[in-house]
């Protein structure tokens, strides 16, 4: 078999041609595939969207799909179904920059990695999760770490500091280093194929970036709103995804929570800077907001809560930004110096292979992952007042 991931655009049947946003997986079963991936492809076959699942604790195919934003599904008996279009945007030389840019990234990657290390950090970078082995993604969502898999505002706010550091080291002004930064977000959004929660995060960093440049303060409400505003205009459809909900109720929680909460915390008020309220009480402080915010809808579409993500995120997101701070360097040094991108590669191992060993031991745990009954709509309501009355 064949499977890749089409980019839905357009829809026709026969009676009408409609216009259409998505990501649907294509599965050939037999038949040599020659596709320009720079390309626009037709396919000609039935376009499903699976049930979900019908009897409590079933496998749910649609939720299996969503969580790797996939909306939808195609199968062909051969690859005749199937034929190569000439591209008539007028974007094409950036689609094709930006297909080089991720091959530049996978081959600076796969010089020296591979397996599960590879998988892991390609994702990272690319948000391409389809070389993370299965074993993996399941003790990542055992140990409530699931959104560690997905591109987010972590690696966005990750890159933007990478970013700003590195400009900083070249004593450049700031508002050329914040510039610089915004463009460097603007290319990261299109390398990982602007999924929602990129899209957010960036717009967001730039909105900030660009208020420090002419001298303004931002509001985070206001740029969030903003980001949904721009996400929802040029892909409607991203309202109903579960990668958009999770994204904004996870941010919108941290805004709103992150302050309240860590005002509860023991020796974290606002006049205190010690060791334990910035390297302990603030993650965990973040790490639970999230977590608040985004349990209602996992409950929802996969019945399952993970307590021990909440301790396991704050050994985790260290380890991750280290594999892509190191990962970035690796591109960057891939072209002008394969030693040092191969030296950056193999520190990188151990830190992926870190992460691996600590996520499988973390969802081993007893009562790591509990099976919770999903949740109606009044229950999602009730949930959502009082997080409001929280602040």
């Amino acid at each position: 078999r064949t499977r890749f991931v089409l980019m839905l655009s357009e829809v026709e049947t026969d009676r009408a041609l409609y216009r259409a946003v998505g990501r649907v997986l294509v599965t050939v079963r037999s038949g040599w595939v020659d596709i320009d991936c720079a390309q626009g492809a037709e396919v000609r076959g039935f376009l499903r969207r699976p049930t979900r699942a019908r009897n409590p604790g079933a496998f749910d195919y649609r939720s299996y799909l969503a969580e790797r934003d996939l909306d939808a599904t195609i199968s062909l008996r051969s690859s005749a179904a199937l034929r190569s279009l000439p591209v008539r945007r007028p974007w094409r030389l950036g689609e094709r920059a930006v297909l080089a840019l991720r091959l530049h990234v996978r081959s600076a990657i796969e010089q020296n990695l591979q397996g599960a290390q590879a998988g892991l950090l390609l994702g990272l970078l690319l948000g391409d999760k389809t070389q993370i082995p299965t074993d993996i993604k399941e003790h990542f969502r055992a140990a409530g770490l699931s959104h560690a898999l997905v591109v987010s505002g972590m690696h966005v706010g990750i890159v933007a500091a990478f970013v700003l550091h590195a400009l900083h080291l070249l004593s450049l002004p700031i508002s050329v280093r914040h510039l610089a930064t915004m463009a460097a977000l603007m290319i990261y959004s299109l390398v990982t194929q602007l999924h929602p929660p990129v899209v957010r995060a960036a717009v967001i960093g730039c909105i900030a970036l660009g208020g420090a440049v002419v001298e303004r303060d931002g509001d985070a409400y206001n740029s969030l709103g903003w980001a949904a505003l721009f996400i929802l205009v040029l892909w409607p459809v991203s309202l109903l995804g579960l990668s958009f909900q999770l994204s904004f109720a996870a941010t919108m929680a941290i805004v709103g929570l992150y302050q309240p909460l860590l005002q509860m915390v023991p020796g974290c008020r606002a006049d205190q800077h010690g060791g334990w309220r910035r390297y302990m009480a603030m993650p965990l402080c973040v790490s639970l907001a999230a977590q608040l915010g985004t349990t209602p809808l996992l409950a929802l579409h996969f019945q399952q809560w993970a307590p021990i993500g909440l301790l396991a995120n704050l050994v985790v997101a260290p380890l991750l930004a280290a594999a892509l701070g190191l990962g970035m360097l690796a591109v960057l040094s891939y072209g002008a110096w394969p030693l040092l991108c191969s030296v950056f590669n193999g520190a990188n191992y151990w830190f992926l292979s870190g992460l691996v060993a600590f996520v499988e031991r973390s969802a081993q745990w007893p009562g790591a992952a509990l099976s919770v009954p999903r949740p109606d709509a009044v229950s999602l309501l009730v949930f959502a007042i009082l997080l409001l009355l929280v602040p």
